[in-house]
């Protein structure tokens, strides 16, 4: 009974659910424990919040993080905050496929960090994981 609830799929429909399937639940697996719990960067030039994201501060007044400081983010915290995940704590693969309304901001997700400074082989280890 069991060895037919694990039966590979048979057709390309039911191939491309699995990989779908898959695919949301290791997304949800690396928003709930990332590769990096924080990252840091060194701070070049003053950087002002307000321009970054005004609906990040909780003051209409504008905060600068000088140059000098190093300055940590942490995406345990960021893949956890209600602002950007309904039910944040909750385990839901169905998140990232049936019920996209769960997630409220998706540039929130960054178990690789993001942007130019994001990890280099992120699309290679999603690759290896997903197959």
């Amino acid at each position: 009974m069991l060895a037919s609830r694990f039966r590979a799929p048979t057709s390309q429909l039911s191939l491309f659910s699995h990989r779908r399937l898959a695919s949301a639940f290791i997304k949800e697996t690396m928003r709930l424990t990332p590769v990096a719990e924080f990252i840091m960067r060194p701070v070049v030039t003053p950087v002002s919040l307000a321009k970054i994201s005004p609906d990040f501060l909780p003051s209409p007044a504008p905060l600068t993080i000088p140059a000098g400081v190093l300055a940590v983010i942490s995406i345990k915290d960021i893949h956890t905050n209600p602002a950007y995940y309904s039910s944040p704590l909750q385990f839901i693969p169905s998140r990232w496929d049936a019920q996209p309304h769960l997630v409220k901001d998706a540039r929130a997700f960054m178990p690789f960090g993001a942007g130019s400074r994001g990890c280099i082989g992120s699309v290679l280890g999603r690759t290896i994981v997903e197959r």
